[in-house]
């Protein structure tokens, strides 16, 4: 934002376009970031050292835009398919973006969050994963698979207490679920 901003102030500053545009190459913009590189690149001469340089991010954000999910279903698509696989990293990245584009809220949005949460549960930031199943609770206070995820990841916390409220939520939607009676379960023991 503050690249942004002092772009805003002064167009021809080269460094501000570029720094713009790593960042929002870095949050998955990627069709913004080649405008920003665009305008470093206008007011770049052909004999500055840092042309080729330019050019080349300015392509590889290109070739990410070509590649990027649209929208947020098309993330979550893509998501899915890279969890499937065991691309835990690919599938965060992807839930990631998809909850750029998702706005603040919807079924879509439910989806990308649990989803992200069994990533950040897999690879171990389990206080990350309760940070996403507690927003994606607050929009779906009924969401089977949040709760399960929650339980999980509080009972790894060793917050047995809450991992057990969270196993008898799920258990009260779905009484015949086995995830949710064997988390209780150990909740309890």
């Amino acid at each position: 934002q503050a690249a942004v901003a002092a772009v805003g102030a002064d167009a021809g500053w080269v460094k501000g376009h570029y720094r713009a545009g790593q960042a929002l190459v870095k949050l998955g913009r990627f069709k913004e970031a080649v405008e920003a590189f665009d305008g470093a690149l206008r007011h770049v001469g052909e004999d500055d050292p840092n042309l080729q340089r330019l050019r080349r991010e300015q392509e590889e954000a290109r070739e990410q835009a070509r590649r990027a999910p649209e929208g947020a279903r098309d993330a979550r698509e893509a998501a899915d398919g890279a969890r499937a696989a065991g691309d835990w990293e690919g599938a965060l990245e992807l839930y990631t973006r998809g909850l750029s584009l998702a706005g603040g809220e919807g079924s879509e949005r439910l989806g990308l969050l649990n989803g992200r949460a069994e990533c950040l549960m897999h690879m171990g930031e389990l206080r990350r994963a309760l940070q996403d199943c507690d927003e994606a609770l607050r929009l779906s206070p009924d969401s089977l698979e949040a709760l399960l995820r929650r339980g999980r990841a509080r009972e790894e916390l060793e917050r047995f207490g809450a991992a057990a409220q969270d196993f008898r939520g799920a258990l009260q939607l779905r009484p015949t679920s086995q995830v949710a009676s064997a988390g209780l379960r150990r909740a309890l023991a």
